[in-house]
């Protein structure tokens, strides 16, 4: 009898082993399903998602964390995907609809950006859509003053949109609060890793500060990230130039007026209302 019990402890160990590194497993996939970087986030989700042993209203979550970083990467096809799915799970969470909408936008699709923020408002959590709309729709005409309050309504309601955030940084930034801005576009990045404009608009918010090293690693990252963005390679142009580093500043203000000729002018205006 003896060596029989002793074969079924080897047994028990590798049962209770498993058991333990299988409730380990999901906890590191849940930690990596809510990692900003898509290198995590997507394999981690995509694993809690296929394992069928989650709640609906985790599942949910987990398409929504898929789909925001799907987002980071610009693969907005498969990011809308997963809000759709996030959606059906989940169809009273305003903050998925809301991000579904960010990814129309970011595919300039205005139409269904504006129907998503729509239906995102008449939800029960009540994002509210009209100061998501206007928050942005004032940054982009100037109108920097009236789009800070529209944003902080936005960023109360929906604290993980990366828009709402880079725009409050544009209307910080316009209004000689180069802090503010660098803390919302620091935030902004955080939410979408992918977000080129948002390093640039860092780029020259650091420039503003006199700050000309961290203005060109701002730079070299937006242009990694969009190689034709001719205003991140003039404002490294820029940063250069304030650094002594003539040859490279001339390189990269010609490499920028190839893409964009009246880059220069363009600037310019840009921070002359600053």
């Amino acid at each position: 009898m003896r060596p029989a019990t002793l074969a079924w402890i080897p047994a028990i160990f590798v049962l209770m082993f498993a058991a333990t590194s299988g409730a380990q497993t999901r906890d590191e996939n849940w930690a990596h399903c809510r990692a900003h970087d898509p290198k995590l986030a997507i394999p981690g989700c995509t694993a809690l998602i296929q394992s069928d042993q989650e709640t609906p209203a985790d599942l949910a979550t987990a398409f929504e964390n898929r789909g925001n970083a799907f987002r980071g990467k610009k693969d907005y096809e498969k990011a809308i995907r997963d809000y759709n799915q996030a959606i059906k799970l989940s169809p009273n969470d305003a903050a998925i609809v809301h991000n579904r909408a960010i990814a129309y936008r970011e595919m300039k699709e205005e139409a269904h950006a504006s129907q998503n923020h729509g239906q995102a408002m008449g939800s029960k959590s009540g994002v509210n859509a009209v100061s998501a709309e206007r928050c942005y729709a004032y940054q982009r005409k100037r109108l920097y003053p009236r789009a800070i309050p529209l944003c902080d309504e936005v960023i109360k309601h929906a604290p993980h949109d990366a828009y709402a955030f880079y725009s409050r940084g544009e209307a910080y930034a316009h209004t000689k609060k180069s802090e503010s801005a660098i803390r919302d576009f620091d935030e902004a990045i955080k939410l979408h890793p992918g977000f080129a404009e948002a390093y640039n608009a860092r780029g020259y918010a650091h420039l503003e500060l006199k700050r000309y090293d961290a203005a060109i690693g701002d730079f070299n990252k937006a242009i990694k990230l969009a190689p034709k963005m001719g205003f991140a390679i003039y404002g490294r142009g820029l940063a250069e130039k304030a650094n002594g580093q003539t040859d490279k500043a001339n390189r990269d203000f010609a490499a920028a007026e190839q893409i964009f000729p009246s880059v220069s002018s363009a600037v310019a205006f840009d921070l002359s209302q600053r």
